[in-house]
């Protein structure tokens, strides 16, 4: 006998095919931030800490993933993102130092409210631009058709 449980709310699958849709959506949600700053020091900084952030999210989806299984809303996926993008924004400025800068620490400090206010709409809109390019919503399953989960029961 196989336990059937009914199937509510499917989880987001990867927009086929993978290796076209992703790739688009990684350039467009880490590389528009980058064409709104003039100079190409401050467009490799936007691009390094878009990446950063990126890295930390990937990170934190898959610790979600193994722990409460897949995500089912864009909205888990926005939301790791801009976390992980506040995480950056809060330990990059202590890493990155002005040169000829003496107290480093305390400048640091007082630059974490600006990057906040810069990064967080940033991560928002790139987050949401690489939630709906690159993941879908496979179709809701009827009233009463039931999902197989006999392969994931362990004997």
């Amino acid at each position: 006998m196989r336990p059937r449980i009914p199937q509510r709310i499917p989880p987001l699958t990867w927009r086929q095919p993978v290796f076209v849709w992703t790739p688009l959506a990684l350039l467009l949600a880490l590389g528009w931030p980058a064409l709104l700053f003039e100079g190409a020091d401050a467009q490799r900084l936007a691009l390094a800490f878009a990446c950063i952030a990126a890295s930390f999210a990937c990170v934190s989806l898959a610790l979600r993933w193994r722990v409460r299984g897949a995500a089912k809303a864009r909205l888990v996926v926005i939301g790791h993102a801009v976390g992980a993008a506040a995480l950056t924004a809060f330990l990059a400025p202590f890493f990155v130092r002005a040169p000829g800068q003496d107290d480093a620490v305390v400048a640091a400090l007082a630059t974490i409210p600006l990057l906040l206010v810069i990064a967080l709409p940033l991560s928002l809109l790139s987050a949401a631009a690489f939630a709906w390019i690159a993941l879908r919503r496979p179709p809701h399953a009827e009233p009463g058709e039931l999902l197989d989960i006999s392969a994931n029961v362990q004997r």
